[in-house]
């Protein structure tokens, strides 16, 4: 549906992400500093977008 629409799609491995880095301690440093309401969808979005980062840089 996306590719329909003219979206772009990309496809990730959320423990991949970072490469050697521990995706779980980015994640966690991001919930403590962002705080509540920090839900499992806003760690999704998050290594979303640090896979989408890394894959431009």
């Amino acid at each position: 549906m996306a590719k329909a629409r003219g979206w772009s799609v990309h496809w990730y491995d959320r423990d991949r992400v970072l490469g050697n880095e521990d995706i779980e301690a980015v994640l966690r440093s991001m919930r403590r500093s962002i705080g509540p309401p920090w839900q499992a969808k806003h760690e999704l979005a998050a290594a979303a977008a640090l896979a989408f980062a890394r894959r431009r840089a």
